[in-house]
C-alpha cells in the first residue's frame, strides 16, 4: 500500500518536472470515440510509470526505497514533493512519513563509502561551488561496525575548505544511511528549514505510521558495476 503511494506521489512531481519522460507518442493519433484503444492506452501508460519507478525490497520495517529512472534527479523530485506539502499544509500520502533523496550507494566500509561519497560532495561542496553552509547527518540501522564519528571526518574532509560546518541552519546536508551492510549517502538542501523532509510534520500532524521513502538510484554497491561489467544478462 505504501509501495503504491509512494510511486503515485513521485510519479506526479515527476511529470511536472520532466513531461517529455512521460509523453505517450500516440496521444495525438489516438480517437477519443474508441474505447478499445483508450483502454490499451490506459494500460500502456501504467506500464510505462512502473518503468520509470522501481520499488526495491529493503528488508528493513518502515523502509521503501523507490529507484528512479536515469534521467530524474531524486533531489529535485523529492524537494518539489516537501515543498508542495508545506505550502499547501496537506499530503496526498497517508502512510510515508518522511522522503529522503538517495544520490548514491556503497558498501558499509569506511573507504567505500568515501570513495562513493567524493563526486557527490565535489558537486555540492566543492572548489567551483560559492561558499556554503553544511552537515553531515549520519544514521545507521542494523549495524554496528561503522564508527559514526570517523564517517563524518572522512567525509567532512572531502569538502573544500571555503565551506563551513553550520549544524543548526547548513544550506545542504550530506545524508550518511548505513542499512546492515549498504550505505546509501544522500544530499538534501534546506533540511532542517523542511523539517528534514518529514511530510507528516510539514502538513501538520503527527503520524500514526512512520515509513520512509528512500528515492534514488538503484541500490548497488559501489564496485559491484565494475565486477559485473561484460556479463552477459546482467540484471537491471
Amino acid at each position: 500500500m505504501c509501495q503504491s503511494e509512494c510511486c503515485m506521489a513521485f510519479a506526479e512531481k515527476a511529470e511536472r518536472r520532466y513531461p517529455d519522460l512521460f509523453k505517450d507518442p500516440e496521444d495525438e493519433a489516438a480517437g477519443g470515440d474508441n474505447i478499445e484503444a483508450e483502454i490499451a492506452k490506459e494500460a500502456a501508460a501504467a506500464a510505462e510509470d512502473a518503468a520509470l519507478f522501481q520499488c526495491v525490497t529493503t528488508n528493513i520495517k518502515g523502509l521503501v526505497f523507490i529507484e528512479f529512472k536515469a534521467e530524474m534527479d531524486p533531489l529535485l523530485v523529492c524537494k518539489d514533493l516537501i515543498q508542495e506539502v508545506q505550502k499547501l499544509g496537506r499530503t496526498k500520502t497517508k502512510y510515508a512519513t518522511r522522503a529522503t533523496p538517495v544520490l548514491g550507494t556503497s558498501y558499509a566500509r569506511l573507504a567505500d563509502i568515501v570513495a562513493a561519497t567524493k563526486p557527490i560532495v565535489d558537486k555540492f561542496l566543492g572548489a567551483g561551488v560559492p561558499a556554503t553552509k553544511y552537515s553531515v547527518l549520519f544514521k545507521r540501522r542494523s549495524n554496528n561496525e561503522v564508527d559514526r564519528m570517523e564517517v563524518i571526518k572522512a567525509v567532512a574532509d572531502l569538502a573544500d575548505k571555503k565551506h563551513t560546518v553550520d549544524l543548526t541552519t547548513p544550506d545542504v546536508c550530506i545524508l550518511i544511511d548505513i542499512l546492515t551492510n549498504i550505505c546509501l549517502i544522500g544530499v538534501a538542501e534546506d533540511y532542517f528549514a523542511l523539517k528534514k523532509y518529514n511530510i507528516q510534520e510539514l502538513a501538520g500532524f503527527t503520524a500514526k505510521t512512520s515509513t520512509t521513502m528512500l528515492a534514488g538510484g538503484r541500490v548497488k554497491p559501489a564496485g559491484e558495476e565494475a565486477a559485473e561489467k561484460g556479463e552477459k544478462g546482467e540484471k537491471e
